[in-house]
C-alpha cells in the first residue's frame, strides 16, 4: 500500500482535501475463507478501504471505521472511540488509521509493537503498513518507522531527503522521493529492494508481499521483485493508470476512466473483476483478495431498471418488471432478448428486494427464473438452490405439469405454475454491455433494445454517438453522399444501405438528407 505526503502549508487545507475523497460503495472479491470478501449489510457509502492478510477495512462518510474477516488478533476490534478517520492502512493482522487531526491510531496483532504508537509520532501526513511494520511521514517531512525490524525495514537510509509517497511491503519498506526517484530498504530476498538502475522519474509507488510496483511519468508501470506468479509481470495496459495496487502476490492498476485490470496469483479469483463493477474510484489489494469503491455503477440495463446496490447489502444487479403477461418461456425470451434473464431470488434478502416490484393488479403473480428437472427445483443460471419461500401448500403440481417458477398471491411467496400459464415477470441484469457512449447513464444496448429507431444501421452502436450518413467517411455528410447513394439506388448490398434493411432505397435518401452537414457525432 502506498500514500501520498501533502505538505503542511496548511492543516485545514489537508483535512478539506482528506474529507472530500470520492465515496461510494465497498466492493470485494477474491479469497473469501474468512468472509473479508464480502461487504458487510449496511456497510454505506465509504470513502477509503483497505486490506490486510485476511481482513478488510473501510472509512465510512461519517469517518467511523469498520472491519470485517478474520480477527484472530483484534485486526476487526475497533476502538470504540475512534472517529474522525479520514484514512486506514492494513497489512498482516493489524491496522493504522489516520485522523482529521493527523494523529494515528492503530490496533490489531502487537507482537513487534505494531499496533502500538511511539510517543514522538504526534502528527502524521501519510501512513502505511507493512505485515508487522509501520512507516509514516511526519510533519516535519521526515520518515518515521516502527515494528518489526529483524530485516531493517525500519531503519529509514540517512539523507533520503524530502519523499511524497510511502508503501510498506511484506518485510520492506520504499519511498518516492519529490524529485521522483525510488528509494527501498528492508528484506531484499527477492530484489524486492533493488530499484532498477535505468528507473526514470516515477509519480507513484506501491509495495506488498516481496515485490515493489511504481507508476512512471510517462503514465507506465515497472515492477521488480517476486515474480512467480506473475505478479511483477506488467501485462498490456489499455488506459492510463492513476493508481496501483499491491497484494501479496497479485499487482493492479485503476485507469483515469474507472476501470481497473489485476495480474499476478489468481488462486482465489482476486484478479477476476467483477463484470458488473461500474466506475472505481480506489483500488486496493489485500492478501488473496481485492477492494475497490464503486462510485458510480455501470450504465441502467433498462430504462425501467432499478440496482439493488452494494451500499445496502445488495449485489450489484439490477431489476425491472416486465408488464406484459407471456407464458413463462416466451417471458424468459423476453428477458433474454433485453440482455438479462428472469430474476433468481437465491436468498431471502434478494427476494425481498424484488417484492415491491410485483404488481398487485396481477394477484402479485409474475414469472421468476426458477424450473423444475424431474423432482428436483434449479435456477436457470446455474446459481445453489438453497433458499426457497413457497406458499404454504406449495409446490403440488396440482395440474401435473407445473415445471416453471411464479411468484405468488401473498407478495414474497412462490407457487409452481404450468407451462401457458400468462403473467408479468421480473427481469434480472448481472452481466452485461456497460457501454454507454453519450454518458447519459442507460447502457446502449438497453436503449437500442427498447427503441430500434436510434441504430438505423443496426450495429449496435447508437446513431448519435457515431456518423452514419458518412458514407464515404470523409468527415461530412454532402453531395458525395448523396451521389453514392442514388448511384447504388436499388443494390442489396452496399455501405449506401445506411439502414441495414437489405436495399439502397428512399429511407437511405431520407438519412442523408437528415444529416446534412459536418459530421459531428
Amino acid at each position: 500500500m502506498s500514500l501520498t505526503h501533502i505538505r503542511f502549508a496548511s492543516l485545514s487545507a489537508l483535512a478539506l482535501i482528506q474529507l472530500a475523497s470520492a465515496q461510494g460503495d465497498a466492493r470485494g472479491w477474491g479469497l473469501n475463507a474468512d468472509s473479508q470478501s464480502v461487504v458487510p449489510p449496511g456497510l454505506g457509502a465509504v470513502r477509503f478501504v483497505t486490506g490486510g492478510s485476511f481482513h478488510s477495512v473501510a472509512v465510512r462518510a461519517d469517518g467511523t471505521v469498520v472491519a470485517w474477516g478474520r480477527n484472530d488478533y483484534g485486526q476487526c476490534n475497533v476502538p470504540s472511540d475512534l472517529a474522525n478517520v479520514t484514512r486506514v492502512a492494513s497489512a498482516g493482522e493489524h491496522t493504522l488509521a489516520l485522523l482529521a487531526d493527523f494523529t494515528v491510531r492503530a490496533w490489531g496483532r502487537n507482537d513487534y509493537g505494531q499496533a502500538g504508537t511511539p510517543a514522538d509520532v504526534e502528527v502524521c501526513s501519510a501512513i502505511a503498513a507493512g505485515n508487522a511494520h509501520n512507516v509514516v511521514i511526519k510533519a516535519d517531512g521526515t520518515i518515521r518507522c516502527w515494528g518489526y525490524n529483524s530485516d531493517g525495514e525500519c531503519d529509514v537510509p540517512a539523507g533520503i531527503g524530502a519523499v511524497s509517497t510511502i508503501a510498506a511491503g511484506g518485510y520492506h519498506s520504499a519511498a518516492l522521493r519529490s524529485d521522483g526517484s525510488v528509494a527501498c530498504w528492508g528484506y531484499n530476498g527477492f530484489g524486492e529492494c533493488n530499484v532498477p538502475s535505468d528507473l526514470p522519474t516515477a509519480s507513484q509507488v506501491s509495495a506488498s508481499g516481496f515485490h515493489t510496483a511504481v507508476i512512471l511519468t510517462d503514465g507506465t508501470v515497472r515492477c521488480w521483485g517476486r515474480n512467480d506468479y506473475g505478479q511483477c509481470t506488467v501485462p498490456t495496459l489499455s488506459g492510463t493508470p492513476v493508481e496501483l495496487a499491491t497484494g501479496s502476490l497479485h499487482t493492479g492498476v485503476r485507469y483515469a476512466d474507472g476501470r481497473v485490470q489485476l495480474w499476478g496469483s489468481n488462486d482465489a479469483g482476486q484478479c477476476d473483476v467483477p463484470k458488473d463493477i461500474g466506475v472505481v474510484s480506489q483500488l486496493v489489494a489485500g492478501g488473496s483478495h481485492t477492494l475497490a469503491i464503486e462510485s458510480a455503477p455501470l450504465c441502467r440495463p433498462h430504462p425501467a431498471a432499478v440496482r439493488w446496490s452494494p451500499r445496502e447489502g445488495g449485489n450489484g444487479h439490477w431489476y425491472a418488471r416486465n408488464e406484459a403477461p407471456l407464458p413463462w418461456s416466451e417471458s424468459r425470451r423476453a428477458a433474454e432478448s433485453l440482455g438479462g434473464h428472469l430474476a433468481t431470488p437465491t436468498t431471502a434478502e434478494e427476494n425481498a428486494f424484488i417484492t415491491p416490484m410485483l404488481d398487485a393488479t396481477q394477484l402479485n403473480v409474475h414469472h421468476l427464473g426458477g424450473l423444475r428437472a424431474g423432482k428436483n427445483w434449479q435456477w436457470i443460471t446455474g446459481e445453489p438452490w438453497s433458499y426457497t419461500n413457497w406458499y404454504p401448500g406449495e409446490p403440488n403440481n396440482a395440474t401435473g405439469n407445473e415445471i416453471y417458477l411464479a411468484s405468488w398471491v401473498i407478495p414474497g411467496t412462490w407457487n409452481d405454475v404450468y407451462p401457458e400459464y400468462a403473467a408479468p415477470s421480473i427481469i434480472e441484469w448481472e452481466l452485461f454491455d456497460g457501454t454507454d457512449c453519450d454518458g447519459n447513464g442507460d447502457c446502449d444496448f438497453a436503449e437500442i433494445s427498447t427503441t430500434p429507431g436510434l441504430d438505423l444501421n443496426r450495429d449496435t452502436v447508437l446513431d448519435r454517438c457515431q456518423c452514419i450518413a458518412d458514407v464515404v467517411v470523409d468527415g461530412s455528410v454532402d453531395a458525395v453522399d448523396l451521389a453514392r447513394v442514388i448511384n447504388d439506388w436499388g443494390l442489396t448490398q452496399s455501405a449506401a444501405d445506411i439502414d441495414a434493411d437489405g436495399v439502397v432505397a428512399a429511407s437511405d435518401l431520407a438519412i442523408i438528407l437528415a444529416s446534412w452537414g459536418t459530421c459531428t457525432p
